[in-house]
């Protein structure tokens, strides 16, 4: 008889803390999941945000070198919209505005300009 009351406790708790295991498996589970996938979603901004400043790189050293023909050659009209535009792409809208300046000083007939400073002074 001391035997049965022995073996009754045992089963009894197995059986409740074996709902207690599925569950912290469960949750475990589901977290271990959203880490991955929260991992991946890092991967994919961390490779867009190298993108952008390869990007930002190649923009700045184009705009170094019109300045240096818009230095060596004032009149050129073309080089001052291609600067105003790459400035604008980066944010610099002060820089870019000068640069529309410039241009439609050279050229006031020309609609690309024009275009292009419109739209400089609608993204303020």
């Amino acid at each position: 008889m001391a035997a049965v009351t022995q073996r009754f406790p045992r089963i009894h708790r197995f059986i409740t803390e074996y709902w207690k295991i599925c569950f912290i498996s469960f949750v475990s589970g589901v977290v271990l999941l959203s880490i991955l996938v929260e991992s991946l979603a890092l991967t994919h901004t961390i490779q867009a945000v190298e993108t952008l400043k390869q990007e930002r790189i190649t923009i700045t050293q184009e705009i170094n070198h019109l300045q240096k023909i818009v230095n060596q050659y004032a009149g050129y009209r073309d080089a001052y919209v291609r600067l105003a535009a790459l400035e604008y792409q980066i944010g610099d809208k002060d820089s870019a505005k000068a640069s529309v300046q410039k241009a439609l000083e050279l050229d006031p007939n020309f609609e690309g300009t024009k275009v292009l400073g419109a739209k400089i002074e609608k993204g303020n």
